[in-house]
């Protein structure tokens, strides 16, 4: 009987105890910052816009477009995820907009510079990544807004996350 007792107690302690790591995920809200080096906190990671400057050069690249511009993003991701492993990230996990564009937005161009983020990397507990997210854009553009969407493994959409800032333009 004793046993029958204990392991009932033992039963309740582990359902106790899964009830209280539940994950609590919270989903539709809008969180916003503008400007250079300002901070955004999500269920993964903090990240910020360290810097943003318009060229019609890099690494001896042009778009194809003589109306556009590469608009280089030097972001810096720090991993804060409360799990002990890294976490995965995607060169698509940040997109782009501008007023002009509307409810549209872009995703940076595939890796040809050498400060370009990769197209996958991971980031440890503790640790951050700094490097360069571009994308093509009008010339006639000079404010943006760098965006991330939380999206889980089992496809849950969180919250969003949005840093606006006006690029430098390059010296003539």
């Amino acid at each position: 009987m004793k046993q029958l007792g204990a392991l009932l107690l033992t039963g309740c302690m582990l359902f106790a105890l899964a009830a209280c790591n539940t994950e609590t995920r919270s989903s539709g809200e809008l969180y916003e910052a503008e400007g250079f080096e300002q901070s955004l906190s999500t269920a993964f990671f903090d990240f910020q816009v360290n810097s943003a400057s318009l060229v019609t050069q890099l690494e001896e690249y042009e778009p194809s477009d003589p109306n556009n511009r590469f608009l280089v993003v030097n972001i810096t991701v720090q991993n804060t995820f409360t799990d002990d492993s890294s976490i995965p990230m995607f060169d698509t996990d940040f997109v782009l907009s501008w007023p002009d564009l509307g409810e549209d937005s872009i995703y940076c161009e595939d890796n040809f510079a050498s400060t370009q983020l990769p197209e996958e990397y991971e980031i440890f507990k503790g640790e951050s990544r700094t490097g360069d997210l571009v994308f093509v854009v009008p010339s006639s553009q000079t404010n943006f807004t760098l965006e991330y969407l939380e999206i889980y493994e089992d496809e849950f959409e969180g919250n969003t996350f949005k840093i606006s800032f006006d690029a430098q333009q390059e010296a003539q």
